[in-house]
């Protein structure tokens, strides 16, 4: 849910002079001069008129301590989107954005607090209500991406993928049918993906309890169809490589740029499949 309530931003000016963040509002946020946007990296005022609605609220307001804010968090989130876009140091973020201590200081506190995870969570329900979708999935798709690791990552976290012929890390990937994340787990890339899959469904089962179908490739086939049956109440359905043409569907085009156009028959099958949980699967319980 917002940590905003929704009256704050109705009809609210989100130009930076003007904005209604928190640190603007309640904090020294306007006594500083507004940067100018230069940056790819930079929110749109579309953008910041979602963002700054599922910010977390300071523990300042709330008499828990602390100093009021200092600097605008329009800022500051476009500071921590540039140093994301641009792989720099922190040291190294450009001079017109707040001094980069403040800005790691806030990044910090909303990691460890789970804040960032409730903004991605936040903005992914909304885009799915967008969509006339429940905001819980029902239906999912795993797959894993070996990346290759940096000579700064440690041996303890890094390990050889075999198949991709990598050193570096695996990430195990679980979307929903548009293709926006649900859960990323990364491993060593030594991990096989069957393995590293039970982590990953396991607190895929902890935050979607009406999850009951994920698409998989040949390579999750075996017992762990089995265990994700019996231990999560997850139906894990295996789908072979096809032969049939470019108009075969997979997993992967349910949701996804490579998928039928509106209307075709492959289109108006995957999806009434997909669609078809919400009406007729209920959520699962540790007692199921």
């Amino acid at each position: 849910m917002p940590f905003y309530p929704a009256t704050l931003f109705a009809g609210a000016d989100i130009a930076e002079n003007g904005c209604v963040c928190v640190a603007c509002r309640f904090g020294h946020g306007r006594t500083r001069a507004a940067r100018v946007r230069r940056y790819t990296s930079d929110t749109t005022d579309a953008q910041w008129e979602q963002l700054a609605a599922v910010l977390p609220w300071p523990v300042w307001l709330d008499g828990g301590g602390g100093r009021p804010e200092e600097y605008c968090r329009r800022q500051i989130i476009d500071a921590i989107f540039n140093l994301a876009d641009n792989g720099c140091k922190w040291r190294n973020l450009p001079c017109d954005f707040p001094p980069w201590r403040t800005v790691y200081g806030l990044f910090h506190r909303w990691w460890h607090s789970g804040d960032v995870l409730a903004v991605h969570n936040d903005l992914r329900d909304r885009l799915r209500v967008n969509t006339s979708r429940d905001p819980d999935p029902t239906a999912a798709i795993i797959d894993s991406q070996t990346v290759r690791a940096a000579e700064t990552v440690g041996t303890d976290t890094r390990g050889w993928d075999g198949g991709k012929k990598m050193n570096g890390r695996k990430r195990h990937i679980i979307v929903d049918t548009l293709g926006l994340l649900l859960i990323c787990h990364v491993t060593a890339a030594s991990v096989q993906d069957r393995d590293g899959a039970r982590t990953a469904l396991r607190q895929l089962r902890e935050l979607f309890t009406t999850l009951a179908l994920v698409w998989a490739d040949g390579v999750y086939s075996g017992k762990l169809v089995g265990w994700a049956r019996q231990q999560l109440g997850i139906n894990l359905d295996i789908v072979r490589r096809s032969d049939k043409g470019p108009d075969s569907l997979s997993c992967r085009d349910v949701g996804s740029s490579n998928a039928p156009s509106p209307g075709s028959p492959n289109a108006a099958d995957a999806f009434a499949t997909t669609n078809a949980y919400p009406n007729t699967t209920k959520p699962w319980s540790p007692g199921r």
